[in-house]
């Protein structure tokens, strides 16, 4: 049952690559279905992914995507009270789209390096908050930024804050 349902989530994450590389050639109104489409699969696949279906899904070892986690270049969730960590979704998503970009256009050496690269330069391989993290997270968080990420999460979690309040809800 277990290999099962990591090669359902594998398929799920190249399923919504590809559409989202589909809807890049559509015209305007399919590109609204595709992406809504999408969306919906992506909402299936919760906040994380295991390990082994990201991997499977990039076309690489468990041990290689656990050296990208460890240099901090790929961020992990793990629910409060567990030792397992996963992948986050929209990180392993950011990360296959542009792998599969990259083997399209012809490139066969150094694929993951290049295509975590060519996320963070995008800004989008950022770690998330997550509510209810321990206190060990929390410090491992703040050794592992710098003061200028620091101030950037404030600063979203400020303007989340203020969509709240715009919203009519309270903080």
């Amino acid at each position: 049952m277990e290999g099962k349902r990591h090669s359902a989530a594998d398929v799920r994450l190249r399923q919504i690559v590809d559409l989202r590389q589909a809807s890049a050639a559509a015209d305007p109104s399919a590109r609204a279905q595709l992406w809504r489409v999408a969306r919906e699969l992506r909402l299936e696949l919760g906040d994380s992914v295991p390990k082994l279906p990201a991997a499977s899904a990039l076309g690489i070892s468990v041990k290689a995507l656990d050296h990208w986690v460890s240099r901090g270049a790929v961020p992990t969730f793990r629910r409060p009270g567990t030792n397992r960590s996963s992948v986050e979704t929209d990180a392993v998503l950011d990360l296959l789209e542009e792998v599969a970009d990259l083997r399209r256009t012809g490139v066969a050496s150094a694929v993951i390096a290049t295509a975590v690269g060519r996320v963070e330069d995008k800004g989008r391989m950022r770690r998330k908050l997550r509510p209810n993290e321990s206190a060990a997270e929390l410090r491992r968080t703040y050794e592992t930024t710098t003061a200028a990420d620091r101030l950037r999460i404030a600063a979203e979690l400020s303007a989340v804050q203020a969509r709240l309040a715009a919203g009519g809800l309270r903080s």
